[in-house]
């Protein structure tokens, strides 16, 4: 997808991205929290 918005910035259908954005993403966001809750510290 970067490749597109950055390189073929005029086909891109930004209805696509508004959905994706609005409604993919923020589901993601529980699963993604989880594994990070499950990685193990990091060492400094």
């Amino acid at each position: 997808m970067q490749h597109i918005l950055f390189h073929d910035y005029f086909r891109v259908d930004w209805g696509v991205v508004f959905t994706t954005a609005t409604n993919d993403i923020p589901a993601l966001k529980p699963q993604i929290e989880a594994i990070l809750a499950a990685l193990p510290p990091a060492v400094p």
